[in-house]
């Protein structure tokens, strides 16, 4: 549930928009984590994600050769869980170059990384309620993943098929050897085989990054074999793609930096 946000944090965001404001908007870029993201494609569609420091100066520059002179002011800042916060933003005034009036709302959307408050998100929305409802459907998602891997840590076949498509291309690390799975029944047997093999099987998810119609899982999978065998801890990548709210092909490319080139978060 949506409720404002402590005054700290509003103290932040204002000390942010600030920087813009006072002709220094290259130092808004150091509120962002080293590889965080600036999404504008939900209003100007079309525009690329800008990822890392370099990409996102190089995108404020271009925006201050048209709207130097404008001011970006908050009006209000929700808190709306897991890190994430919605800032109701004002842009308005007269570009000092352009000419060009301007006086309307946005939202913008950020995330926060849990470790050191840094932001590896910003999406600007054309309303507070399109970035509501935007930020509904990702928390939707990321749940999702973590309960697939609740369902296969407690080996519920049946709850982990309930978030699959009935016809998914099921990829894991071992298709190199076994080959591809598909629909119900073969991931039915990749973990039928799986749970006959190993005594210990349990999944964890370190970092998830939502993309709508794709999640990338970054995780580890601890496992031990039957017969008294070590325990190995092996990395994971998952790239999910959904429709329709279910998970239509699932693989995993073992290596984090693999899974984020697929769907072109790292570059």
């Amino acid at each position: 549930m949506a409720q404002p946000a402590s005054s700290e944090m509003v103290e932040r965001i204002k000390r942010a928009y600030e920087f813009w404001n006072c002709d220094e908007p290259d130092l808004m870029v150091d509120e962002y984590a080293e590889d965080g993201e600036l999404d504008f494609s939900h209003v100007f569609t079309g525009m690329p994600v800008f990822r890392g420091h370099d990409s996102m100066r190089r995108q404020i520059d271009e925006l201050w050769e048209t709207w130097e002179g404008v001011r970006m002011d908050p009006l209000e800042v929700l808190d709306i869980g897991e890190g994430q916060f919605i800032v109701d933003l004002r842009f308005w005034g007269k570009g000092r170059r352009s000419g060009v009036e301007i006086d309307q709302r946005s939202a913008f959307l950020y995330t926060l990384r849990a470790s050191d408050g840094k932001v590896v998100r910003a999406q600007l929305f054309p309303t507070v309620q399109a970035a509501m409802d935007h930020a509904e459907a990702r928390s939707r998602n990321v749940e999702m993943v973590r309960r697939q891997a609740d369902a296969v840590n407690r080996r519920d076949v049946d709850a982990v098929l309930s978030d699959m498509d009935s016809e998914i291309e099921f990829i894991p690390q071992r298709a190199a050897v076994q080959g591809t799975y598909h629909g119900h029944q073969g991931v039915r047997e990749f973990l039928a085989d799986t749970f006959e093999t190993f005594d210990l099987f349990e999944a964890t998810n370190e970092e998830i990054h939502d993309l709508g119609d794709r999640i990338v899982s970054i995780g580890k999978l601890r496992i031990r074999g039957k017969g008294g065998g070590v325990e190995v801890t092996v990395p994971t990548a998952i790239v999910l793609a959904l429709r329709n709210g279910k998970i239509v092909r699932f693989e995993d490319f073992s290596e984090r930096s693999k899974a984020l080139e697929e769907v072109d978060l790292l570059r």
